[in-house]
């Protein structure tokens, strides 16, 4: 019985996005913890 490809690539694809938008809150902290007064500006 084959298993299914489109629930399985579309896991993929929200497991990726899930990974990407981490990655991205990750490096926003962390730039934000290094440089406070230029994060303040853009907030």
């Amino acid at each position: 019985m084959p298993k299914p490809v489109e629930k399985n690539s579309e896991l993929d694809q929200a497991t990726l996005r899930l990974t990407v938008s981490a990655c991205a809150l990750l490096y926003i902290v962390i730039l934000a913890g290094l440089y406070p007064e230029e994060a303040a500006s853009y907030v």
